[in-house]
């Protein structure tokens, strides 16, 4: 696997795993982050990636990765977050170890300062949101060959019924080293993940782009 590639694929999944809040306020809704010491939140990953090279049998892989944050603590008005990428399995064989990094979060999920590990995808917007409005966020990702910023917009497309639950729904668009698509779900209750969509096309990381198709859902 290339090596970066776990950096790429945990960014839809961590930008809104904790509890950001969808509150319907004068003006749209507005959206934060509340972690709580304690909390424990499980996703599971089933990805497809093209453009692998002679490495890879057809260039293509398809594997499975779990990904669990756990929060630690809450002080300041930061979480202490730490993040584990379990093993990265295709079949039956390993792939990947894995990897955990703990990370310093506000409330707009957001690190603490440059030495934090930034691999954590969406900026949630500074002021309430009506549906169909857009913000902007640039998201710095190490790919293990430089990495960069990947530039994203985000739009809020509403609250609907999905499985008897009423979910948010938010699309992105990425742009930069990377550039792709996504959905987003959020359970409106509370604001926990419920599933992320992601299609990416990578630039970089060798003679051909990688091509990344992911979901993500609660464990």
């Amino acid at each position: 696997m290339k090596k970066g590639l776990l950096s790429i694929l945990a960014l839809g999944a961590l930008a809104v795993s904790g509890q950001a809040q969808v509150t319907r306020v004068r003006g749209g809704y507005m959206l934060r982050v509340k972690y709580t010491k304690g909390q424990s939140i499980h996703l599971d990953s089933s990805n497809t990636a093209g453009g692998l090279g002679k490495e890879m049998a057809g260039g293509k892989l398809q594997f499975k990765m779990p990904i669990t944050m756990n929060v630690l603590n809450v002080k300041d008005g930061y979480a202490l977050v730490q993040i584990k990428l379990g093993q990265v399995k295709s079949g039956n064989r390993i792939v990947n170890p894995g990897q955990t990094a703990v990370v310093r979060l506000d409330d707009r999920n957001q690190p603490k300062d440059s030495e934090t590990p930034t691999n954590l995808g969406a900026t949630l917007p500074k002021k309430p949101v009506k549906v169909g409005q857009t913000w902007s966020g640039s998201v710095p990702v190490s790919t293990g060959m430089g990495g960069g910023k990947l530039n994203a917009t985000y739009r809020f497309a509403g609250l609907k019924m999905v499985g008897g639950k009423s979910v948010a729904v938010l699309t992105y668009t990425l742009s930069g080293f990377a550039t792709g698509t996504g959905r987003i779900t959020l359970l409106a209750s509370d604001g926990t993940l419920n599933s992320n969509e992601m299609k990416l096309s990578i630039k970089g990381l060798g003679a051909n782009p990688i091509t990344v198709t992911s979901l993500m859902t609660r464990g």
